[in-house]
């Protein structure tokens, strides 16, 4: 049986959304993440920020797809590259997941080449995973349907660049940080896809 995962594996799917401006720049720009399943198997997410919009890319068997979010709409497109094709959807409600206690370490490190400030979280169950979080580069928000721990809600322009569970097994660490203008095109399916009527298959 496959064992549940401690909620703060789901910043495994975590994107960049940025916080109000009243509370910091906002980030522009490329975010490229290395993800590590259980059995150590590799995984690449590249994320493109600009403004409320958020694009993220990931591959898996070979098979890339691609989820565009407009915050200030509350829409969300999925593209199917293999198909040529794309779904655009409102973005589903996000409900909060677990309870959990932060702790500030005081303890820093740099990681990407950002300086980052290390917190533990513990879960419920008493599993601390450690987080080194950067700021400046937006707040950390779930992908639409993914529930968002408890503990983030207090973070608000903190940005996880390296996420280790109760192991000490990095889990996510980002490898790299472009800030730089991003075309408009990117949050956009391709002129030669068409819109797909219902969900994907599978």
């Amino acid at each position: 049986m496959h064992r549940r995962r401690p909620a703060i594996v789901a910043l495994l799917l975590a994107a960049a959304v940025p916080a109000p401006a009243a509370a910091q720049k906002q980030f522009e720009g490329h975010i490229v993440q290395r993800l590590t399943g259980e059995k150590g198997e590799a995984q690449t997410m590249e994320t493109w920020v600009k403004g409320q919009r958020i694009r993220v890319d990931m591959t898996t068997g070979g098979r890339t797809m691609s989820s565009i979010v407009d915050h200030s709409t509350g829409r969300m497109l999925i593209l199917i590259p293999q198909a040529k094709m794309y779904m655009e959807q409102p973005m589903p409600a996000v409900e909060g997941e677990g309870d959990a206690t932060v702790t500030r370490t005081g303890r820093r490190d740099v990681v990407a080449g950002h300086r980052c400030e290390i917190i533990q979280v513990k879960d419920a169950k008493g599993r601390v995973s450690e987080i080194c979080g950067a700021t400046g580069m937006g707040n950390a928000v779930m992908r639409p349907g993914q529930k968002t721990p408890s503990w983030m809600r207090g973070m608000r322009g903190f940005f996880p660049l390296r996420v280790a569970d109760g192991t000490g097994r990095v889990v996510l660490e980002v490898t790299r940080v472009e800030p730089r203008s991003v075309d408009d095109a990117v949050f956009a399916p391709p002129a030669d896809f068409r819109a797909m009527r219902g969900p994907p298959s599978r």
